[in-house]
This record gives C-alpha cells, sequence and structure tokens, in this order.
C-alpha cells in the first residue's frame, strides 16, 4: 500500500472520524471567536511579558507550542478526529473558571481559564486521541501565563541563605537580616530582580522542550529539569555572591556597576549553553528507525453536522461568558467618591492628618485614600486606608503591582501572622518587618476588609471578591494597615494590636456623600 504524503494529511482520515480539513477549519474559527471574546485576558498576559524581564520568555511560548504540533505531524496521521461531547464538559468548567477569575479580578485564575478554554476547545473538536498526541504541547501554553512572582520571597531568601553560607566559605565575616546581607564596608539586599525568577523562567521553558524533543524519557527529562532549576539558583546566587566579594575585596561602586554591565542575557545564554551540554549525558540511547510511513486512508464521506453543532456550541459559550463579564464592571456602588475620616481620638492615641512619616504605600487608583499619624506618650504610629468601591478593570484592591504597596522604597525582611481584633472580628493579619536604605526598621500589619467582612489572608479575600461578584453582593473592599518604628517588635505588637481593635469599622470611616440623607 502507497505511503502517504504530508501534503494530504489533512485530506483524508479513518472511516467514523470527521474530514481533518473540516476539523481543522471548525477549530481555527472556534480558537478565532475564544481569542476575540476574551482579548482582554489575552492583552493583560502580553502587557505583562512585554513589560517585565522576568516574563519575556512569554512571546516565544506560543510558536514553540505550534512547532511542538507540527513535530507530531506524522503521529495525527495515524489517528482520526473524532469530536468529543464529554470535551464540551471541560470548555463550560474553564468558561466558569474564567468567570470566577475575572469576578475575582484574578488575572491568573482568568488566565490558566483560557489556557483550559483552548485545550477543551482541542477535545471536543478533534477528540481525545489527537489531543492525547499533542499532550504536550497543549501543556506547554501554561508557560505563557506570567505567573512566578509569589516565589519572589522564598527565592530571595534563598539566595541570601546562599550567598551567606558562600562568603563564610571565603572566610568573610558576614551577617544575614532577612534579605540584608551586611559584610565589613556596607550592606547588600537580595532585590526580586535578584532573586533567580527572570532566570529560572525561560531556563524552565527551555528545559522542558528540551527534554522532551532530545530526552525522549519521562523520568531521565524530569531530573534533568529538576537539575536545570537547581543549577539556575546555584549559579544566581553565586552571581550574587560575586559582586559582593568583589564590592569587599575592591570597590562596592564598581562591584553594582560591573553586576549591571556583565550579568543579563550573557549569563543566560551561558547557563543555557552550559545545561544543553550536560542534558547529553541524560539522553536514552536507542537507535533511529526513520519517520513513521503512514498508511493510505480513503476520504471519508460523513457528515460534518456533529462537528459543526460542537463548534457553535463552543461559540456560544464563549461569547456568553465575555458578555456576562462584562456586566461585572458596569454596576455602581453606593459609596463611590465618599472620603475616609476618623476620629479625632482613638483610645488613648490622638489622630492627626496627613501623615509626616517617610512610609508612604502606594496603592493603584483607589477610589478614596486615608493616611493619618497616631501619636500617644511619643510613640507613633502610622494608619493607611486605601478603599475601592466596586473594582474595575486595572484598579482592583488585591493584584500584583498592590502586592507591592506597602514597601514603596522598603525592604521586606520577613513576614508572619499576628492576631488581630478589628470590627469585633478576631483575624489573622500579616507582620511585615521592613527596611530602608538607611537601615531603619518598620513593623507593619496589614489586614482586607472585603464587603463588610474583614481577613488578613489574600487568597480567602479573593475568594470572597469573587463570590459577592458572582452573586451580586457587595462588591466594596480595602487595605488597612498600621505601621511604627520597631525598635522592640514585642511592644510594637502590642501597640500596633490595641489600635487595630479601637479603630472603627470602614463603613463608619466612610463619609455621606452629598446626595446622602441626614441621620436624625
Amino acid at each position: 500500500m502507497p505511503a502517504l504524503s504530508r501534503s494530504r494529511v489533512f485530506e483524508t482520515a479513518l472511516p467514523s472520524g470527521v474530514p481533518w480539513r473540516w476539523a481543522v477549519f471548525v477549530l481555527v474559527l472556534c480558537l478565532s471567536v475564544i481569542l476575540f471574546s476574551f482579548a482582554g485576558t489575552l492583552q493583560a498576559m502580553i502587557k505583562v511579558w512585554l513589560s517585565s524581564s522576568t516574563y519575556g520568555h512569554g512571546p516565544f511560548i506560543i510558536p514553540i507550542a505550534l512547532f511542538l504540533i507540527w513535530w507530531k505531524r506524522d503521529d495525527l496521521v495515524h489517528i482520526k478526529p473524532r469530536p468529543s461531547v464529554t470535551g464540551l464538559a471541560l470548555v463550560i468548567a474553564a468558561c466558569f473558571g474564567w468567570l470566577i477569575g475575572m469576578a475575582a479580578n484574578t488575572m491568573l485564575v482568568a488566565q490558566l481559564s483560557l489556557i483550559l478554554i483552548i485545550q477543551g476547545c482541542t477535545v471536543t473538536l478533534l477528540g481525545w486521541r489527537v489531543a492525547g498526541s499533542l499532550l504536550f504541547a497543549l501543556l506547554y501554553l501554561y508557560m505563557a501565563i506570567p505567573a512566578g512572582d509569589f516565589l519572589l520571597p522564598y527565592l530571595q531568601d534563598l539566595a541570601a541563605w546562599l550567598v551567606q553560607s558562600g562568603l563564610r566559605l571565603f572566610g568573610v565575616p558576614v551577617h544575614l537580616d532577612g534579605v540584608l546581607i551586611i559584610v565589613p564596608g556596607g550592606q547588600f539586599k537580595i532585590a526580586e530582580a535578584c532573586a533567580g525568577l527572570r532566570f529560572m523562567l525561560p531556563i524552565l521553558a527551555l528545559s522542558l522542550v528540551y527534554a522532551y524533543l532530545i530526552i525522549g524519557d519521562f523520568l531521565r527529562g524530569a531530573l534533568f529539569i529538576a537539575f536545570s532549576v537547581f543549577v539556575t539558583l546555584m549559579a544566581n546566587a553565586l552571581r550574587a555572591m560575586g559582586s559582593v566579594l568583589f564590592a569587599y575585596w575592591f570597590d562596592r561602586g564598581a562591584a553594582v556597576s560591573f553586576d549591571h554591565l556583565t550579568y543579563g542575557w550573557l549569563f543566560l545564554t551561558s547557563i543555557t549553553l552550559l545545561l544543553f551540554l550536560c542534558g547529553f549525558f541524560f539522553r536514552k540511547r536507542s537507535r533511529w528507525r526513520g519517520p513513521r510511513r503512514a498508511e493510505y486512508f480513503q476520504r471519508v464521506e460523513n457528515s460534518p453536522f456533529r462537528l459543526l453543532m460542537l463548534g457553535l456550541a463552543i461559540i456560544a459559550l464563549a461569547s456568553t461568558s465575555a458578555a456576562h463579564a462584562r456586566s461585572f464592571f458596569n454596576n455602581t456602588s453606593p459609596h463611590s467618591g465618599r472620603a475616609l475620616e476618623v476620629p479625632a481620638r482613638l483610645g488613648e492615641w490622638q489622630v492627626t492628618a496627613p501623615s509626616r512619616s517617610n512610609w508612604r504605600p502606594e496603592f493603584i487608583q483607589p477610589d478614596s485614600q486615608l493616611h493619618a499619624t497616631l501619636e500617644s506618650n511619643g510613640e507613633v504610629v502610622d494608619l493607611h486606608v486605601a478603599f475601592y468601591a466596586p473594582p474595575r478593570p486595572g484598579a482592583e484592591l488585591i493584584n500584583e503591582a498592590n502586592s507591592r504597596a506597602l514597601l514603596a522604597g522598603w525592604a521586606r525582611l520577613g513576614i508572619e501572622p499576628v492576631e488581630i481584633r478589628f470590627d469585633g472580628e478576631i483575624l489573622e493579619a500579616r507582620a511585615l518587618t521592613l527596611v530602608n536604605q538607611a537601615g531603619h526598621k518598620r513593623l507593619t500589619i496589614q489586614w482586607y476588609w472585603i464587603g463588610g467582612h474583614a481577613t488578613g489572608n489574600r487568597a480567602i479575600a479573593k475568594a470572597r471578591q469573587a463570590f459577592q461578584t458572582l452573586f451580586g453582593l457587595r462588591r466594596d473592599s480595602a487595605s488597612i494597615a498600621l505601621s511604627l518604628p520597631a525598635e522592640n517588635m514585642t511592644k510594637a505588637i502590642e501597640s500596633l494590636r490595641a489600635i487595630a481593635a479601637s479603630l472603627p469599622s470602614i463603613d463608619q470611616m466612610l463619609t455621606p456623600s452629598p446626595g446622602d440623607p441626614e441621620d436624625g
């Protein structure tokens, strides 16, 4: 039987399947509608790719995934597209997940759901066997999602510890205070850019493809990927340690300049080449058997009706989900436009506004903001409240930009939970120890207020936002933070706890708008 030429891959299919040309046409049409319907989610992803050096590898993921699909072309000839109704359940679940992400203003959830919608569309229109053959390419799309910032504190701590350990091996007297490395003659901060994430993610993306195409064995490939991540983090720590050693032995200013001019793409390229050379030792040796020969299948004549109906269902789901999400941002809150105020006295604390502190949180586009100073017996505490009513695209309480709002020129030394009482509720807030370039430390505690409920957990706050948005409940939200110079941590925590318990609720802080009826 004659071999099937590659040019005829999309002209044939096994009996009981559908023609490849029809399947690919409907798939491309549905994917176009999906990308158009969820364009805002895609645009947010692209914006991060272009603005962040950490996720600069993102634009290359889709071309690589398309290449991986082309790589499987000989296998696809042996598989018949069989549209699957069960795959439609995956699309429905993914659309619901996307709505939850939009309701909670969590782009990570929305972007994960968008990839899952694309995967569900592939399963629905081409069938489980085709999707199984393309499994790696479909899963590889998740590397395009700009996610990983949550790892930064852990990577900073790891890099700082590795640098400290390395300096001690060289006999350098060193003290580690959080992410601050203190040596005679100066101190160095392991900043987020030095944590290694911007090197680890591109290396991980390349290592996955290398393991799939070159190594070809699951266990060996997994070991190679783990080895790649390990080498990247160790090399990043050596890079940071080299800068500190150079400054200790020679000149700090030259070390900083050398670090910025020398590393970056040169460092990434060197590590990549080294890992690829090491990757040959992970390969599973086997004889090359040449390309697979495809059997010739007669053109089928069955009706593509089922394929078209499933395609229309996918288009309807995508369009309906996008239309419903727009309603999340069309309603207004009765608290919009209100200012925030607190009483002149809170127990023994005298309140003055505005604050005179050099700690100034930077939240993105809050509807109202309060920054006041509380004084008692020579002790000075900063109170900061950022209020959003309701969240809107680009201006929501909990997002990546606002996750660093409390730093604003300060570096994080440590973070731990602390129990407080606010508005009659006992909750666990975040306690952050901060330090500035002058070495001054502050203790800051933060918690959230979501539609009348307080919590110190970001994930719970996001989940409550999503719940209240999906069910049309109150969507107002706020961040409350208290901060003071920290000499005695135990005393500082007790002072902040006392103030938190005496604070009025957010509803009481909101001043009446001009149109509100007066009490009495």
